[in-house]
C-alpha cells in the first residue's frame, strides 16, 4: 500500500527540509523531518523524474528558497551589497537566514534583525561601519513601509500666531526615524547615489533623519544640535522647552528657522497639538 501522509504533515515536513541549514541529506534525516515523514518514505513522497533523483528534486526547492531570501535581502540592503560585493554579501545573507529564518507571511520583515546579526559577528571586517550602514538601510525600509499619514503643511505653520510657538507640540509622522551613528554612513550612501568617491570611513559621530515623502525616502544629515532638537520635538516636548536646551544656545535663530522649515517641507510632522 503506498504511503500517503496527511497534507498538514507533508507541509510541516517540507518546511523542515527547506529551512534546515545543512545539506539536503542531513535535512531529510533531521528530527524535525523524521517526526513528520520517516526518511525511508522519502522516494514515495518526492518521486524521481526522468532527469533528476528525488534528492535532486527536493534540492531545487531548497536552493530556490535560499535564492529568494537572498534576493529579498539584496533589495532591502543594496548599499550593503555594493560595499561587500556579491560573494561576501551572499555568504552573510546565507548565514543570516539560517540564524534568523523568515517568520512572517511577507518577506518585507525578513531583514529586520540583520543589523543586530552583523553586530554579533566578531570576525566580520569593518563590523562597526557595516552595522551602522545596515541600520540606515533598515530605517529607510521601515520609513517606506510605515503607515500613511497626512502631513503638516508650511501654510498651516505660517498661519500660527507667534505666541503659540512657545507651548505647541508637534506630532511626528509614523515614517520618521532618527538615528545616531558612529560612522559617516549617510555620507557614504549619498556618495553612492551621486556616483562620487566614498568619503573617509573613519569612526565619526554622525546624525540623520529618515522619512518618506511623495512615495520616496528622504535622508537628511543633521548637525548634533539639530538632531537633539528634532529628537525632542518628535518625543512631544513643547517647542519652547526644546529650544531651551543648553546644546542649542549657540545656534543662530536663522539656523533654527531653517531647520524647522526643512523638516516641515520634508513632511516629518503630521499635526500640531
Amino acid at each position: 500500500m503506498p504511503f500517503e501522509p496527511q497534507l498538514s504533515r507533508t507541509q510541516r515536513w517540507m518546511q523542515a527540509i527547506i529551512l534546515h541549514p545543512d545539506s539536503t541529506a542531513q535535512a531529510l534525516a533531521s528530527d524535525e523531518a523524521e517526526r513528520e515523514i520517516p526518511s525511508r518514505h522519502f522516494p514515495e513522497v518526492v518521486t524521481p523524474s526522468q532527469t533528476l533523483t528525488s534528492l535532486e528534486r527536493i534540492g531545487v526547492y531548497r536552493d530556490m528558497y535560499l535564492l529568494r531570501l537572498r534576493e529579498a535581502l539584496s533589495t532591502d540592503y543594496p548599499l550593503l551589497l555594493q560595499f561587500l560585493g556579491e560573494d561576501c554579501f551572499h555568504a552573510l545573507a546565507g548565514d543570516y537566514v539560517h540564524a534568523c529564518p523568515s517568520r512572517s507571511y511577507t518577506l518585507n520583515r525578513l531583514g529586520d534583525h540583520l543589523p543586530a546579526f552583523i553586530r554579533a559577528q566578531a570576525k566580520v571586517a569593518r563590523r562597526g561601519f557595516l552595522y551602522d550602514l545596515a541600520r540606515l538601510e533598515l530605517a529607510m525600509t521601515e520609513a517606506f513601509d510605515a503607515e500613511e499619514a497626512a502631513v503638516l503643511s508650511p501654510l498651516e505653520v505660517e498661519s500660527l500666531p507667534e505666541e503659540a510657538w512657545e507651548t505647541m507640540r508637534l506630532n511626528p509622522v509614523p515614517a520618521l526615524r532618527l538615528l545616531e551613528f558612529s560612522y559617516p554612513v549617510n555620507a557614504y550612501a549619498q556618495a553612492v547615489r551621486d556616483g562620487k568617491p566614498a568619503p573617509p570611513l573613519r569612526r565619526k559621530a554622525t546624525f540623520a533623519a529618515v522619512c518618506r515623502k511623495d512615495y520616496g525616502v528622504v535622508r537628511l544629515e543633521l548637525p548634533r544640535a539639530a538632531f537633539l532638537l528634532l529628537q525632542a520635538l518628535a518625543a512631544g516636548t513643547p517647542v519652547g522647552e526644546a529650544i531651551d536646551n543648553p546644546a542649542l544656545r549657540q545656534v543662530k535663530e536663522s539656523d533654527l528657522f531653517g531647520w524647522f522649515s526643512q523638516w516641515v517641507a520634508a513632511g516629518m510632522f503630521r499635526s500640531i497639538a
